[in-house]
């Protein structure tokens, strides 16, 4: 199918909806073959994190990964398989942020402000604690300012990446964006309110879909997404976990392609049945868990990028 034979579409869409054809799951990735992808950027979960990788991922030559805290440590088993199946990556970009939920109660069981209570809260914690205890010129965690924190955590990911990376790809210093520099959450937003949020479970992909509004049309709902982008369920549970401790009421499992129904909705029930039948996973039960379409994300994405909503376009990406 020929895309340019759509004189009504501009330049942009036309890309937009060429990638998304292209595009299929392969590896628990969502990826247009088309191009040549390059780097794999590591980034949290935040809500305000979306205009950072909405940016990052416009050319299609970036693969993303997002989880809370961007814990790299996480994620290690994930990105040497990706670096094995996408020989052509040959940096790995990491993004941390100022003003960090995680980080910021790190900072307060630190310093003895709150204690730790979930498994979750002391694995969190103990995990930066013993990359504090190797820091030199840090005589005492307890009296650490939050700045400093910050600081070291992109040092210790970037540190944790060289150890297992290095000589694989380059692994420039982790970039911490200042917390002027992240999207703004919007008026409407409760202050340290959680309810009008939801969390989006999501393959990685270096198609670019502007990440929170275009796909799911979130600001029509007047809901934030924080963003999950993991290769498995199973990777995703713990970023799921802290959703919940953070009191997010509900988790929308997206589809991304037109064939991609089946994974959808087998992840939708195995969420589900873990909620009824394994202990670790019963706080499963409190969190709305719903699948999103590719039709409905569709029809969001073309009101919010402007693309008619006719038989052409869907033609046009359900074409292989």
């Amino acid at each position: 199918m020929n895309f340019e034979s759509s004189a009504s579409l501009s330049k942009a869409q036309l890309g937009l909806l060429q990638s998304m054809s292209n595009a299929a799951m392969e590896g628990g990735i969502w990826i247009d073959r088309s191009k040549t992808v390059d780097t794999l950027a590591i980034g949290c979960m935040d809500d305000r994190f979306w205009s950072i990788f909405t940016g990052l991922q416009k050319n299609g030559t970036t693969i993303a990964l997002r989880n809370g805290g961007a814990m790299v440590s996480e994620m290690i088993g994930e990105i040497d398989l990706i670096l094995q199946q996408f020989p052509t990556i040959s940096s790995i970009n990491v993004y941390t942020h100022e003003d960090c939920g995680a980080m910021g109660y790190c900072y307060k069981v630190l310093t003895g402000q709150v204690e730790a209570t979930t498994e979750l809260d002391k694995r969190v914690v103990s995990h930066m604690k013993k990359r504090l205890e190797s820091v030199q010129e840090l005589t005492d965690i307890a009296s650490i300012d939050l700045k400093d924190l910050e600081r070291y955590n992109s040092e210790f990911k970037k540190g944790i990446l060289d150890a297992y990376f290095a000589g694989r790809v380059n692994v420039p210093d982790a970039e911490l964006i200042k917390k002027g520099d992240l999207a703004l959450r919007p008026e409407w937003h409760a202050p340290n309110d959680h309810k009008d949020a939801v969390i989006l479970f999501t393959p990685p992909t270096n198609v670019f879909t502007p990440e929170q509004i275009s796909v799911m049309g979130l600001g029509e709902e007047k809901k934030r997404a924080y963003q999950v982008k993991r290769t498995t369920l199973f990777n995703a549970l713990p970023d799921i976990a802290l959703a919940h401790q953070l009191r997010i009421p509900e988790l929308r499992i997206l589809s991304f392609g037109s064939d991609d129904a089946e994974r959808v909705s087998n992840r939708v029930v195995t969420l589900r049945r873990l909620a009824k039948d394994a202990k670790d996973t019963a706080f499963l039960k409190d969190m709305k868990v719903s699948p999103v379409y590719f039709e409905e994300g569709l029809k969001r994405l073309q009101r919010y990028e402007g693309i008619p909503a006719n038989d052409q376009v869907r033609r046009l990406l359900h074409s292989k």
